[in-house]
């Protein structure tokens, strides 16, 4: 298997790309945005290939930035193929000392669909150890040239997570913290209420389609009223602790 079975480019529109590494099961997703002159990568993935390769024709010529949504091993995978990445303050230290240990994402990474690159040794996989070049608070922007995209603190999923909402195209891509499928909040660094309070702040939000970090693209914003409800709901009901057990909805589930 070569790189381009391992990622598959998908065209959301003229000038953006999902970047889908659907051979894993968690189906990770990374995002390329691109200006006249610079180009935004948000996540580089698993680490499994190098998805630089998979970019490289569509940034010529161009400055690449690289925006991270959250310092979770599975969208961190390729930071030290880039020179100019972002992350909020809050996750700048795991990104040199990683929370959970490589034993923990080596078992993690075996969970995949189909075969690994014949390439790729798991004996060989690490960490990435690269410090980012600035470290973002959330209410930023960031300039493309003509697209431009607001930074949105979204704690919960993990302390320092990001979301990107680019208003011009009404395109949301949430990360972590919304996509259909299992929404983790149960482990130590996680935060059930202030990921209740991230959901809900997005509600003002005018949104076309919702670009999550793992599984289906194109995401209206029916499921994120419907996590909102469901948020509320286990509030309301006091089940919004750390205690162990999944919650299923339509299209979703939230594991706390």
């Amino acid at each position: 298997m070569n790189t381009n079975c391992w990622f598959k480019l998908i065209k959301i529109d003229n000038d953006t790309y999902a970047i889908k590494e659907d051979s894993h099961s968690e189906e990770t997703n990374s995002y390329l945005l691109l200006d006249e002159t610079k180009a935004l990568l948000i996540d580089t993935g698993m680490g499994v290939e190098n998805i630089f390769d998979v970019i490289k024709d569509k940034i010529k010529g161009k400055k690449l930035i690289v925006a991270i949504t959250h310092a979770h091993w599975d969208h961190i995978g390729s930071n030290e193929d880039f020179d100019f990445i972002m992350i909020h303050e809050a996750e700048a230290s795991w990104l040199n000392n990683f929370p959970i240990s490589l034993t923990q994402v080596k078992e993690e990474l075996l969970k995949t669909n189909l075969p690994f690159p014949k390439d790729f040794n798991i004996e060989n996989y690490k960490l990435p150890k690269k410090e980012a070049t600035i470290y973002l608070k959330g209410e930023e922007i960031i300039s493309l040239g003509k697209r431009k995209l607001k930074v949105i603190h979204t704690p919960g999923h993990s302390p320092g997570h990001l979301i990107f909402y680019e208003e011009s195209r009404k395109y949301l891509f949430s990360g972590d913290l919304i996509y259909k499928g299992e929404l983790d909040s149960y482990y130590d660094s996680t935060e059930p209420l202030l990921y209740r309070d991230s959901i809900n702040k997005l509600l003002p939000l005018d949104i076309k389609y919702i670009f999550g970090g793992h599984h289906d693209l194109f995401l209206s914003k029916d499921l994120l009223i419907n996590i909102s409800k469901a948020f509320n709901y286990l509030y309301e009901n006091k089940l919004l602790y750390h205690h162990d057990k999944v919650y299923y909805f339509k299209d979703f589930s939230i594991r706390l």
